[in-house]
């Protein structure tokens, strides 16, 4: 075993120096500006306020992985496992908010209004009309969008002007509400699935 082995290269006088590679991985990245945030493993964010040249790790109020992030000048949400949804406030502190989902939260996108949509696993897609600040799930007839109306995993979502979202995922599925989060229709599928919106 690992264990015997160490004890035994101890006895013959090795010194054990380190065992494994100390790392937390970031899984997404957002910008506003010079202002950048990225969000992994273990409830971590980092935040740069000069266009990624020098990083800091901000207090965050959770140790569950943060899978996804979004920025604006006035709103800055991170989301991930069971449902979690952090918001940092004006000193810099990410608080987490109540929502009605234990399901995992893949991404999330704010836009310039406040008008906010996360999206997860399973279908779960959830909006807000505050900047973050609460959360209501959205409802979809998954029958009529997908084959065998399974609920599909949503892996990226985009805000865009004039109050459109754009919502990704399992399936070849692209998703599109042009009133602002409140009601979607879809608009390609397929077989891959697809996990970002590029702008």
């Amino acid at each position: 075993s690992l264990g015997s082995l160490a004890g035994n290269a101890c006895a013959d006088g090795l010194d054990q120096i380190r065992i494994g590679t100390a790392h937390r991985a970031l899984f997404d990245i957002a910008a506003d500006g010079d202002r950048i945030y990225a969000v992994g493993a273990i409830g971590t964010v980092l935040s740069s306020s000069d266009g990624g040249a020098t990083w800091v790790t901000e207090p965050s109020d959770s140790d569950l992985a943060l899978l996804g992030v979004a920025a604006s000048a006035t709103n800055q949400l991170a989301v991930g496992q069971t449902g979690l949804i952090l918001r940092r406030n004006g000193e810099g502190h990410w608080e987490r908010v109540a929502t009605d989902t234990d399901q995992r939260l893949m991404a999330v996108d704010v836009a310039d209004d406040g008008v906010a949509v996360a999206v997860g696993s399973f279908g779960a897609m959830l909006r807000s009309a505050d900047g973050g600040r609460s959360w209501t799930s959205v409802s979809n007839d998954w029958e009529s969008m997908v084959d065998d109306g399974f609920e599909p995993h949503l892996y990226g979502v985009q805000a865009l002007p004039g109050g459109v979202f754009c919502v990704v995922g399992e399936y070849g599925l692209v998703l599109r509400s042009e009133d602002h989060g409140q009601s979607w229709h879809k608009t390609h599928g397929g077989e891959a699935s697809l996990f970002a919106v590029p702008i």
